[in-house]
């Protein structure tokens, strides 16, 4: 699976868990979520954030892993499998990749 390693300012909320953060990589099915609060493994999660041309972009989904048990993990956050997105989050995959 390819992916896309970018620095994108997004917020995310898991049940009653909200934060900020930055989504530090991306691919079709998945995505990297960098923040000091990452939720538990299994929990339903929604990120937002804006592409380039400021469109917002949601994806959803569940937590498959965090940062929280790791020692010295490189970025602290948690991995995400999407279930469902927004119709322009395809075309901002693509445009990541060819971009």
């Amino acid at each position: 699976m390819r992916r896309s390693l970018k620095r994108i300012p997004a917020v995310f909320e898991a049940g009653k868990l909200r934060g900020r953060g930055q989504i530090g990589g991306v691919s079709r099915e998945g995505l990297f979520f960098c923040t000091d609060r990452p939720p538990d493994p299994g929990s339903p999660v929604r990120v937002v954030f804006s592409d380039h041309l400021g469109r917002k972009i949601e994806v959803s989904g569940d937590v498959r892993w965090n940062t929280a048990e790791k020692i010295n993990p490189a970025a602290e956050g948690f991995g995400m499998h999407i279930d469902h997105s927004s119709d322009e989050f395809p075309e901002f995959y693509e445009e990541l990749l060819t971009g």
